[in-house]
């Protein structure tokens, strides 16, 4: 009839153990009326999960909780970071500067004369999650205290870090 809430297991330096077992990409188009012209405006909206599974307490007792984000990555964006900690790396690619003196990534150019720039991170993170699956790591997990999850449990994204078991293996 009654049981205990899930509480997630924790070591010494207050740290859970996660398993990653995959990514779920979620979009669509949400509709708004601008309260000013009562315009209908419609626009896209994505979010890539990061889903993890978190080991509780009690022997056996894991909980599914994700980490959502735009799917945008920079070194500085939550997606990086949440990549960094997980080990990430991702290759170099090349820097020129262009007429007026800014650096930007190089790109080729096509059959109409048009620059295209190659964006190959996309898949360089998808082959780094897709070989990351039932890997083990650890970070920190709390109840949310705000907003519209509040109450629920969240993974703090930027104390993510591999797990290693004791002997350093």
């Amino acid at each position: 009839m009654f049981q205990l809430d899930f509480q997630p297991a924790r070591n010494k330096d207050g740290l859970s153990k996660l398993n990653f077992i995959g990514v779920e990409e979620k979009e669509g188009v949400k509709t708004i009326i601008d309260e000013r012209t009562g315009e209908e405006i419609s626009y896209e909206w994505k979010l890539i999960n990061l889903i993890f599974e978190v080991m509780g307490v009690r022997k056996g007792d894991w909980k599914k909780i994700t980490i959502s984000t735009n799917g945008k990555y920079s070194d500085s964006s939550i997606l990086g970071k949440i990549l960094n900690g997980m080990g990430f790396t991702p290759s170099a690619y090349s820097v020129t500067v262009d007429d007026e003196g800014f650096e930007v990534v190089e790109g080729d150019i096509d059959e109409d004369g048009f620059e295209v720039v190659n964006d190959e991170i996309g898949e360089e993170i998808f082959k780094f999650l897709k070989n990351n699956e039932n890997r083990f790591f650890v970070g920190k997990v709390s109840k949310s205290t705000e907003g519209k999850s509040k109450g629920f449990w969240q993974i703090n994204p930027l104390s993510l870090k591999p797990f290693n078991k004791k002997g350093g293996k």
